[in-house]
């Protein structure tokens, strides 16, 4: 994992919590610890992987486009794809 400078004693897990507090509370978190109070961001999907997309910031705000779960391998993929064009579109 990475640090954000003047952060680095924060950890942040992410992990999947049950109905066991009913499922208002149900789904993936992003937190300081598991089960911790402290709560980033919410993906209320109970698949068996972290969600790619759906997630909430804050936990009980809105979903943010912006804010995607890949794997260490889909990650390399993306950073080793070529960059799109400028402008947007092909070249004319």
């Amino acid at each position: 994992s990475s640090k954000i400078p003047g952060h680095e004693d924060i950890s942040v897990y992410l992990y999947f919590w049950d109905e066991r507090d009913g499922p208002a509370f149900s789904g993936w978190w992003f937190g300081n610890q598991v089960g911790g109070a402290q709560v980033w961001s919410r993906n209320r999907l109970t698949s068996l992987q972290p969600p790619k997309q759906g997630w909430t910031i804050p936990w009980d705000g809105d979903v943010k486009k912006e804010l995607m779960v890949v794997t260490g391998a889909e990650k390399a993929a993306m950073e080793s794809a070529p960059a799109p064009p400028k402008g947007g579109g092909p070249p004319s």
